[in-house]
C-alpha cells in the first residue's frame, strides 16, 4: 500500500511539473505519504525577479484564502525567512526537523507564527530539505505536521526521502515550463520561442512535437535523424539501442516505475566527455492532450554549437567566479577545448587546466557539457 501510494505521488510530481494547478494534489500526496497534515514548496527567485512562487497544499492554500490567512501573511509570514534560510546549510534532499536549528520546542511553540498555524490549521512541528545544490535558484520543501503526529523520529524521514529526487527533478522542469506559461500561456505552442533544441516524443521515439532549433540540429548532427515514419532513429546501432531504452524509461516512468534511471546520451564521438548530449526527462500526458497512451518524454540536444550567446554575469556572481574564471566559463560555454581556451587567453595548457578545475569546483558540476547545463538550468533560453 505504502509503495503504492508513493508511485502515485510521483506520478501526480510530474504532472505537476507541467500543469502548475496540479502543484496542490501533489503536494496533498507528499504530505500523506510522509504521514503530514500538509506542505509548502519554495522557489526562491534570482535577484531582480519579481517574487519568490510558493506552492501550497490543500490545506496551506485554503488558509491562506482567508480572512486568518490574509492577516498571517501580512503578521508572521516573514518569520518563516530564517526557516528556509536554515535549509539552505544542508545538503540537498536531507529532511531535518525545525528542531535541529538549535531553536527548543518551546521557543518554536511560542514563535509568533507557529503559535497562529497551531491554532488555526493544527500545524506544529516542520520537517524541511533542500531540492537542490544551485546558487542561483533555491528550491525547498517544508512539510507541516499536527502535534498528535509530531514525533520527530526518523520514520517520516524514511518515508520522504524516496519522493525527495523526483520533486527535485520535477520543480526543474516547471522552472522552463512555468517560464513559458507565462510568456505564452501554452507550453508546446511556444517550443519555437525556446533558443534551444526541444522534442517531446513518444515511447516509441515518434516525433510529436520539435521546435525549429531542433530541426536544424538533428541536420547538422550525423548520429541522429528522424525517419520517414517520423521517429526519432540513428544509424548507429548503440547509440540507437539507448535511446529505445532511455526514451521508453522516461515514459514508463510517468505511468508506472519509480525509478529515474540514466537521463543522457553522449551523441559525440569523445565519449564522457563530449559536449555533445541528448537530455532526457518524463512528461505525464494526464490528460491526454497528445497522442499516446504511455507518458512523452522531453528531449533536449544540448552543445555550445546550438546554444543561444548568454550573459554570464549573473551565473558569475552567483559562484563567485574571478573575472579570469568568467572568462574560461564564457569559452567553454562557446565550446573551446584546454588547448583552444589557452590559445585564446595566451596561457599555458596547463594554466587552462587549472582555471577550468577552479569552474567546476566553484559551480559544483563534474565536468565541461555539466557546467553547460547547469548555465541553461539558471538562465532558461527563452525568446
Amino acid at each position: 500500500m505504502e509503495a503504492e501510494k508513493q508511485n502515485r505521488c510521483i506520478l501526480e510530481l510530474y504532472d505537476a511539473a507541467i500543469r502548475p494547478k496540479r502543484w496542490r494534489h501533489a503536494l496533498d500526496l507528499v504530505a500523506e505519504c510522509s504521514g503530514g497534515s500538509a506542505g509548502m514548496a519554495l522557489v526562491r527567485r534570482p535577484k531582480g525577479w519579481r517574487r519568490d512562487l510558493q506552492l501550497l497544499s490543500s490545506r496551506y492554500l485554503d488558509f491562506s484564502r482567508s480572512a486568518a490567512g490574509f492577516y498571517y501573511g501580512l503578521r508572521y509570514s516573514h518569520l518563516q525567512k530564517p526557516d528556509w534560510n536554515f535549509l539552505s546549510n544542508f545538503e540537498p534532499l536531507r529532511p531535518v526537523w525545525d528542531v535541529e536549528s538549535g531553536h527548543s520546542i518551546a521557543e518554536l511553540d511560542h514563535r509568533g507564527d507557529y503559535a497562529f498555524l497551531r491554532s488555526e490549521i493544527g500545524v506544529s512541528r516542520r520537517l524541511g530539505t533542500r531540492l537542490n545544490a544551485d546558487k542561483v535558484w533555491f528550491d525547498g520543501l517544508s512539510v507541516g505536521f499536527p502535534a498528535s503526529n509530531a514525533t520527530m523520529s526518523e520514520a517520516p524521514k524514511i518515508k520522504l526521502a524516496p519522493l525527495l529526487p523526483h520533486f527535485a527533478k520535477a520543480i526543474e522542469m516547471s522552472r522552463l515550463f512555468l517560464e513559458l506559461r507565462r510568456r505564452h500561456n501554452a507550453v508546446l505552442s511556444a517550443l519555437d520561442h525556446v533558443d534551444i533544441p526541444l522534442l517531446v516524443v513518444d515511447a516509441k521515439r515518434s516525433v510529436i512535437v520539435a521546435n525549429q532549433k531542433a530541426h536544424h540540429a538533428i541536420e547538422e548532427i550525423p548520429a541522429l535523424q528522424i525517419g520517414a515514419d517520423g521517429r526519432l532513429t540513428s544509424d548507429d546501432a548503440d547509440l540507437l539501442v539507448k535511446l529505445q531504452s532511455h526514451t521508453k524509461e522516461a515514459c514508463v516512468l510517468v505511468s508506472d516505475a519509480p525509478s529515474i534511471g540514466k537521463d543522457q546520451i553522449n551523441l559525440g564521438p569523445d565519449g564522457d566527455e563530449s559536449l555533445l548530449q541528448l537530455a532526457i526527462a518524463p512528461i505525464r500526458d494526464r490528460d491526454h492532450d497528445l497522442d499516446g497512451d504511455e507518458g512523452l518524454a522531453l528531449l533536449t540536444i544540448i552543445s555550445p554549437k546550438f546554444l543561444p550567446r548568454s550573459d554570464l554575469g549573473l551565473f558569475a556572481r552567483q559562484h563567485q567566479l574571478s573575472t579570469a574564471e568568467t572568462e574560461v566559463c564564457r569559452l567553454i560555454y562557446e565550446g573551446l577545448n584546454v588547448a583552444q581556451i589557452a590559445d585564446r587567453r595566451e596561457t599555458t595548457a596547463a594554466t587552462a587546466k587549472n582555471q577550468i578545475a577552479s569552474v567546476l569546483s566553484k559551480t559544483n558540476t563534474r565536468n565541461r557539457i555539466d557546467l553547460i547545463r547547469t548555465i541553461i538550468n539558471t538562465q532558461p533560453p527563452i525568446l
